[in-house]
């Protein structure tokens, strides 16, 4: 199943210069994450839950995970006991002895800190509801064409990040029923013309494992029109792409892709498609009418100039 969608940009105003910044740095200990994280919601038999410890840019960190504590919230002296399994990039799987208890809300807390502020690693809250079938469909995408407007992207030019003005679409999971219990704990990724899409609002920003920068099991995907920052990078080439969003659940066998959506993305100074539908192709084929009665008025014409010279021969 395809979800069609065209997004031809209009005409933007003048961009305004990039506004002053100071010079961009990364931040001395990048923040933790949980999945699930605070506030989520998770089937009881969820068989592990993903760890990403804090990292540091000045000195190296060596996490922990016996600092990792999981805990009802009614009785936190009473831990859950887990298996911790490093993975590669420095994330951890932790994977849990017995299953969770359905009804029952769960702390997580890294005790780790960060050696060049201190600061404490991440703590969440999440309710474990009752046990749900592992998904086997993913959903489809409900896109929407944002057009040209102002958006912040990163940029390598010492800011951080700049606005452009670019022609945009975002998409949101449209979830299947099997996979809706799941969807605080399924980890996202983007693919657009079967390459895996990421994008950002600033070159230091950090997103929890399995979101992209518009949030988890949506996206945003953009060409830029104009800027006045070359150091951004211009997003989608002009045309049509197909995006779909594959999701995978950590620890337990599930992979899901699903169903594609098709997008069109283009700035107002790109050049027009060729036109690929003969039947409302113009007569010089450089692009596609509105309609297919592109020849009556010819017709109509080639008619008069018919009638005149039998009434001038009488």
């Amino acid at each position: 199943m395809k979800t069609a969608l065209l997004a031809i940009a209009v005409p933007v105003l003048a961009l305004a210069t990039p506004r002053a910044a100071d010079a961009c740095s990364p931040t001395l200990c990048q923040p933790g994450y949980f999945v699930p994280g605070d506030a989520a919601h998770v089937p009881a038999n969820l068989s592990a839950v993903y760890w990403r410890p804090m990292s540091s840019a000045a000195r190296p960190l060596t996490p922990d995970p016996n600092l990792v504590v999981l805990a009802p919230a009614a009785d936190p002296n009473k831990p859950v006991r887990f298996r911790a399994t490093a993975l590669p990039g420095g994330d951890f799987l932790l994977v849990l002895d017995a299953p969770l208890t359905a009804g029952t809300t769960y702390t997580l807390s890294d005790g780790n800190t960060c050696n060049s502020t201190t600061a404490n690693g991440p703590h969440v809250t999440f309710m474990a509801g009752p046990a749900a079938p592992l998904p086997t469909h993913l959903g489809t995408l409900a896109v929407t064409d944002g057009g040209v407007a102002p958006l912040e992207v990163a940029s390598v030019s010492g800011s951080c990040s700049s606005e452009v003005s670019a022609d945009r679409s975002t998409f949101v999971l449209a979830p299947t029923a099997d996979a809706q219990p799941w969807l605080d704990v399924l980890q996202f990724e983007t693919f657009v013309d079967g390459t895996k899409w990421q994008a950002a609002s600033s070159i230091n920003q950090t997103l929890s494992p399995g979101t992209s920068w518009q949030g988890r099991g949506s996206d945003l995907l953009y060409r830029v029109c104009q800027t006045a920052d070359e150091a951004v990078g211009g997003g989608l080439d002009a045309g049509t792409h197909d995006v779909e969003l594959h999701a995978t659940l950590p620890g337990m066998p599930v992979t899901l892709t699903s169903d594609s959506a098709t997008v069109a993305i283009a700035c107002a100074s790109d050049p027009e498609p060729a036109c690929t539908d003969a039947a409302t192709c113009k007569p010089d084929k450089a692009g596609c009418s509105a309609s297919g009665a592109t020849g009556a008025p010819w017709l109509l014409l080639a008619l008069g100039l018919l009638l005149r010279r039998r009434t001038s021969g009488q």
